[in-house]
């Protein structure tokens, strides 16, 4: 008879009046393969009859002999099917062999049960440690990973809406070959679309690494829609991790998983440990219903649905991925890692958000494009901790002396992350404190002056030279070239001592902290070119180069340039004959202005214009500074320092002006100067830099078509790499004239919390 190994007859009526039993079994096992072998309780191992036996308990009696404690799938206990004595035990993916049964035998418990009144169904569950599972009338209470009760004591650290855009300031892109972010304004969402050639790939990760607080959880929610149920030589990933560590929710191919990603330090590989939805441990959710369905939801993944982790870290600890239905919140699977692992799950705890998808395929099971949609996170830390306050102090001085009679605006200095600390990723951030400027007549300290402080972020900017700062991981800019005003994020008035409190200003962790930008070596970001000219005098003293205008900058919308000075770009889009030729090519650009750059074909030629030319010449009583120098079968130049009788120039016309010219007879004007150059050196100092030389610049000369574009709309694309991060940047001016020069100090405190 049937479901036998539910319930006992009462004699003498053998088949009427019956009691319910709680069934287990027990599998005695022999010859197992791995002496070392931990058995995963919890997991669902595979038997030869092709069911699974959901693993509770285990107990060893050789090294190669055991008793596992287990329960039989429902449809097994009311057919009455067991083990078979010599049949295979293999581990939850039915590939590899693990033992062999031995025997097996049943075990019935008797036992009061509490069920419910519509439905003897519903009864209490106990769990191992023999507490009774206790809900409300909304769903099951909600417990942290560190074991608590959860109240109102999280901490929101971000969230993420796609309101009207990507967030492009927010996040970073791995774009590989047919791999694309598209904002879909209708769903507000983001949609990430991968094509069907190998290694496609479309990524969208936040720049902010959500800090970690130990002795608590962090929680990540994920609001995601798959385009489809899933297709062959497709992944799509999304949730808490990066290349190198976290744990995500996996589409692989059309086999929905949890993946456990983790880098050893110190070798570099990367290991994806992933559980199957067959074999998630709490619930399926696949909507068979019973013990291993307990929810009952069959989860589509086709429709929005939100999905969260959440995570301990320090030894090793538990590991959660899970679902939201009908209002509760569900565990479809749980890690528990302490006690078991040598090390912590993951090298880095603090998480990016991420969504990601990669064709793995030469020949994937689709053709053309295929997508899927983020909709939104949050991030919560599981503590009360204000994480603003975390992290080493830490101060940074400068000083400047704004010239005499000066009313201009000065840059003093530029400040930003590091890239990378020993090596490793620097996902630290740092969280300004407080600013103090002080101004002051430089022939009289006691002599206040009213001074206008004003703080960009960013600014462009050309021949930085940034530095690491002693005892903190930040690096500082004295030296670059001020082109144009990024974002102003502060102005204040000060009369000679002035003090700023960020606190009062930066009051969250997503806006109010600085960082190094996520996937710096792989994220894509493209700008709008909307004039390209091919004959242009771009340097404005007699120099005929090709000259390129920028669109809107997709960070800050403003026509200013987004990517950095020096920084190689890839030209796509341009359609007419001559700047054409320039499509496809990886070019470096050397900014002019605001929104305008000419282009070099390598990094030595661009340095090399910009260095100062140190001219000789046989007699400088004549010569001033500003004067322009014009020398027989060289060009010209223009003068901006004098030293004896060597002059230095900017802005050569003629590559002859150049190291080796000897003998070349000179005049000046409006000086009036002559004489003969005895020779030609090189600055050897590195600042500063000669900005006006552009000699060997790219040359569109003899092209059919001289100037493409308008500079009003849209005709093709600059691609490249995103800046590394976003630098503030200070500048000071007095708010009027002075005889003597000013001094100025400021003095800026901050915090750095390493990550």
């Amino acid at each position: 008879m049937a479901a036998e190994k539910n319930y006992v007859s009462i004699p003498p009526d053998s088949t009427g009046k019956k009691i319910l039993l709680s069934h287990t079994a027990h599998i005695f096992y022999s010859g197992l393969t791995d002496q070392n072998y931990i058995w995963i309780i919890g997991g669902r191992y595979w038997l030869n009859q092709g069911f699974t036996v959901h693993v509770h308990g285990h107990t060893a009696i050789t090294s190669t002999t055991g008793i596992l404690e287990v329960h039989y799938p429902e449809s097994q206990v009311i057919n009455n099917i067991e083990p078979i004595v010599g049949e295979s035990i293999k581990d939850p993916s039915n590939v590899t062999i693990i033992a062999t049964v031995a025997s097996a035998e049943d075990i019935y418990i008797n036992s009061n049960v509490i069920v419910g009144g519509d439905n003897p169904n519903y009864y209490w569950d106990i769990d191992r440690s023999g507490a009774g599972k206790i809900t409300f009338n909304e769903g099951a209470a909600e417990v942290s990973v560190f074991g608590s009760l959860r109240t109102s004591n999280q901490k929101l650290i971000a969230s993420y809406m796609f309101q009207k855009n990507t967030l492009p300031q927010a996040f970073s892109n791995a774009l590989i070959g047919n791999g694309s972010i598209v904002y879909q304004p209708n769903y507000q969402a983001t949609e990430l679309v991968v094509g069907d050639t190998l290694n496609d790939q479309a990524t969208h990760t936040s720049n902010l690494y959500h800090p970690y607080i130990p002795g608590s959880g962090t929680l990540t929610v994920l609001a995601t829609r798959i385009e489809d149920a899933g297709q062959d030589g497709l992944v799509r990933n999304w949730g808490a991790f990066d290349a190198t560590d976290g744990f995500f929710f996996q589409l692989f191919g059309t086999e929905l998983r949890v993946v456990h990603r983790s880098t050893l330090a110190g070798s570099g590989s990367t290991n994806n440990s992933w559980v199957a939805q067959e074999n998630w441990n709490v619930d399926r959710v696949d909507g068979t219903g019973g013990g291993g369905n307990i929810s009952g939801m069959q989860l589509d993944i086709t429709k929005n649905n939100m999905y969260w982790v959440d995570f301990g870290h320090l030894g090793g600890h538990k590991i959660r991925w899970g679902v939201y239905y009908k209002g509760e919140r569900l565990v479809v699977h749980e890690m528990a890692m302490e006690n078991i692992g040598l090390h912590n799950a993951i090298s880095n705890p603090n998480r990016p958000i991420c969504w990601a998808t990669k064709c793995i395929s030469a020949s994937p099971g689709y053709v053309g494009t295929k997508s899927m949609y983020a909709y939104g996170a949050g991030v919560w830390v599981e503590s009360s901790v204000n994480v603003l306050e975390e992290g080493t102090l830490h101060l940074t001085k400068q000083s400047y002396t704004i010239p005499a009679t000066s009313t201009s605006t000065n840059y003093v200095f530029s400040t930003r992350p590091v890239e990378q600390i020993d090596g490793l990723e620097n996902h630290s951030l740092y969280i300004p404190k407080t600013l103090e400027v002080s101004s002051w007549d430089s022939t009289d300290d006691t002599v206040d002056v009213r001074t206008e402080l004003r703080v960009f972020a960013p600014c462009v900017m050309r021949g930085v030279n940034y530095e690491k700062e002693p005892y903190s991981n930040l690096e500082i800019d004295t030296d670059g070239d001020h082109l144009s005003h990024g974002p102003e994020i502060l102005s204040k008035i000060i009369k000679g001592t002035g003090k700023i409190d960020f606190n009062e200003i930066l009051t969250t962790l997503q806006t109010g902290t600085i960082s190094v930008n996520a996937e710096t070596t792989t994220s894509v970001r493209s700008q709008a070119i909307t004039q390209v000219i091919g004959n242009n005098d771009a340097s404005g003293i007699g120099t005929l180069r090709a000259r390129i205008t920028i669109g809107t900058n997709p960070y800050t919308t403003a026509i200013r340039h987004y990517f950095a000075d020096r920084q190689v770009i890839t030209i796509s889009g341009l359609s007419e004959t001559g700047p054409n030729s320039l499509n496809g090519n990886p070019y470096y650009l050397s900014l002019i202005s605001g929104d305008d750059a000419v282009l070099y074909e390598n990094l030595a030629d661009l340095d090399d214009d910009r260095v100062v030319r140190e001219i000789t010449v046989s007699d400088a009583t004549s010569i001033v500074v500003g004067d322009t120098i014009t020398v027989v079968g060289a060009g010209d130049a223009v003068v901006t320092d004098i030293n004896g009788l060597v002059i230095s120039v900017e802005g050569r016309t003629n590559a002859a002006l150049d190291v080796g010219l000897t003998g070349a007879a000179f005049t000046t004007s409006p000086g009036g100067g002559s004489g003969t150059v005895t020779s030609v050196a090189e600055q050897t100092a590195a600042y500063p830099k000669d900005y006006e030389t552009i000699l060997q610049a790219v040359d569109g000369t003899g092209w059919a078509t001289l100037t493409e574009g308008t500079s009003a709309t849209n005709i093709g694309l600059i691609t490249g790499l995103p800046p590394t991060t976003i630098p503030w940047t200070f500048m000071i001016r007095t708010l009027s004239s002075k005889a003597n020069p000013i001094s100025t100090r400021f003095n800026l405190l901050f915090k750095e919390r390493i990550q």
